[in-house]
């Protein structure tokens, strides 16, 4: 186990710099078949008997090789866009669309609450000679 860990480490700290993604500045819709997450006038729900939406208005689309984010302060609804983009939430009104696969990360952290060198060796003894290879 520690073998493969050390080698996903090393896959992931080797990997090259992403190249910085320029807006092109378009408005206006997108070809169906580039699009791979669209919402269009979405109303989303969680609480049925709340007076306001958790989500209103929301018009999204995000073209194939796209990478989105999505960032912003603590409770602004941010895991609830992804959710309803995934069908989670129940829908009031408005079209979801989803063309392909999607991976979701979601804010659970994978960490265990200890030092760097705790979530490398999970449990297992240190061994300096083997780490200073």
């Amino acid at each position: 186990m520690r073998q493969a860990s050390l080698e996903r480490v090393q896959q992931f700290v080797g990997s090259p710099e992403l190249k910085s993604v320029k807006s092109s500045g378009e408005t206006g819709s997108v070809s169906t078949d580039s699009t791979r997450i669209s919402i269009e006038n979405g109303v989303f729900r969680w609480d049925p008997k709340s007076e306001e939406p958790t989500l209103k208005n929301i018009n999204l689309k995000v073209k194939d090789k796209e990478l989105a984010m999505v960032v912003g302060a603590v409770g602004s609804g941010k895991s609830s866009l992804c959710m309803a983009a995934l069908g989670e939430i129940p829908k009031e009104s408005g079209e979801i669309s989803l063309t392909s696969s999607v991976a979701f990360v979601s804010q659970e952290a994978w960490i265990i609450n200890g030092t760097v060198r705790d979530n490398i060796l999970f449990g297992q003894p240190y061994e300096q000679k083997f780490y200073d290879k």
